[in-house]
């Protein structure tokens, strides 16, 4: 289950809470609650919801977490000082799969290579400890023959998940990190999904594009609806489903092919 961009609403906790334990891995990239917090006292609600979700996850599924920028804003802000752990990541050590790790996670249909890259390598500012990531996973990935997803808290700068419609300008225009595009052709990790921008796949753009063999994914984020826009990567029925509350399940074929699901002829229920 992959959800990118999420800017937290109350009412998706309980559906998170009810439905995560059914998959091998959860996997969050872009601002976790970044929108909806103004105080502490929010990012302390959020954070225990959170950390309720993953407690109740069990033994067989894992989560990985990726920093956004706008989370890295709200934990630096100073009136969150106070707070003794305002960092999620250190709330679920033992689950999570968190910015800067590669990490093998098994399920039910064999193993994947997850590498979690956060906010603060988006921006270059340890460039070297990017490159080393990089090539650690190509190496795990190379070594041990595995499917690999790298989630990233921005998409590749050109392609159809980072695009959208400028109505100012009558064009489309594209958002995303041009470093990445090179990276991804250079790795090709088997999925990436990208957390920015959020609104892409309902404002011109698309959730899924290619590059080379790589599958870029990008779920959104519309804060409507009883659960938050989501991707389900199936490997064993080879294929990835968009979900998006009040609208019709759309589906694609990893080998590339794309159509509309047949398994529902109503708008997606959680």
């Amino acid at each position: 289950m992959i959800l990118s961009g999420l800017s937290w609403k109350h009412s998706w906790a309980t559906c998170l809470l009810m439905r995560a334990c059914r998959y091998d891995l959860v996997a969050f990239t872009g601002d976790l609650f970044a929108a909806r917090v103004d105080s502490a006292e929010d990012l302390e609600l959020e954070l225990l919801w959170l950390k309720i979700i993953t407690e109740k996850l069990g033994a067989r599924t894992r989560m990985a977490l990726g920093t956004g920028v706008g989370d890295e804003q709200v934990l630096a802000r100073s009136d969150f000082d106070a707070m003794s752990q305002p960092d999620w990541r250190t709330l679920v050590p033992e689950v999570a799969v968190r910015d800067g790790m590669n990490q093998v996670v098994a399920g039910q249909k064999g193993r994947i290579l997850v590498s979690v890259f956060g906010s603060r390598l988006r921006f270059g500012e340890n460039k070297c400890a990017r490159l080393m990531q990089w090539r650690e996973a190509q190496r795990i990935v190379q070594m041990y023959k595995m499917p690999w997803i790298v989630l990233h808290p921005q998409g590749p700068y050109g392609t159809a998940i980072t695009q959208s419609f400028n109505p100012h300008h009558e064009e489309y225009e594209w958002d995303g990190c041009t470093e990445l595009v090179g990276e991804i052709e250079k790795y090709q990790p088997d999925f990436f999904v990208g957390g920015y921008p959020h609104h892409t796949p309902f404002e011109g753009g698309h959730w899924n594009d290619r590059i080379g063999k790589t599958l870029v994914l990008n779920p959104g984020c519309r804060p409507v609806g009883d659960f938050p826009c989501h991707i389900e990567l199936d490997l064993g029925r080879n294929r990835a489903r968009w979900r998006v509350s009040g609208m019709e399940e759309s589906v694609v074929s990893l080998s590339g092919e794309e159509s509309t699901s047949s398994e529902t002829t109503q708008s997606a229920q959680p």
